[in-house]
């Protein structure tokens, strides 16, 4: 093997390296939203913390539902009678 062929080589595996990497970064985290169960890219969405615990939402109408609803008490709500 001659200096061009091993040069070849490494810069396959830095490709190679990078595009793992660039894939590990593109991965979702996701959680469901309290109040209407739909699913949320944490990234994105709509927070808000509440006894040290951070919830997320799928849109304001949610978080205002959440936020108006005392603490310790469970949503009734339904699948999907919020924002579709």
């Amino acid at each position: 093997m001659d200096f061009r062929e091993i040069r070849r080589i490494q810069i396959i595996l830095l490709i190679n390296k990078f595009y793992k990497q660039s894939k590990m970064n593109d991965s979702k985290v996701t959680t469901k939203d309290p109040i209407c169960g739909m699913t949320v890219d944490v990234a994105t969405a709509l927070h808000a913390e509440r006894d040290g615990q951070k919830f997320y939402f799928c849109g304001d109408q949610c978080l205002q539902k959440f936020l108006s609803t005392p603490a310790g008490t469970k949503s009734v709500s339904k699948p999907g009678n919020c924002c579709g």
